[in-house]
């Protein structure tokens, strides 16, 4: 009975906490495994495999990258 309270409970609470989405848009495509994002502004910052930094600019579009060794 305790499970099916706990079960009830937690998909009613999935249900009317869960966001909406409405559409996206893939920003990039690259064969790099995305580690870390920053949102700053117009820019959205990313690290990934083999030391790859770099960022994409949402109003122009454009890709910047660096290979850098840490």
């Amino acid at each position: 009975m305790k499970k099916t309270f706990s079960i009830l409970f937690l998909s009613l609470g999935l249900l009317v906490f869960s966001q909406q989405i409405e559409s996206f848009t893939t920003i990039l495509n690259d064969k790099i495994s995305i580690r870390a994002l920053e949102v700053d502004g117009d820019k959205v910052w990313y690290s990934g495999t083999d030391s790859k930094l770099g960022f994409v600019d949402l109003k122009k579009n454009q890709k910047s990258e660096t290979n850098q060794t840490l």
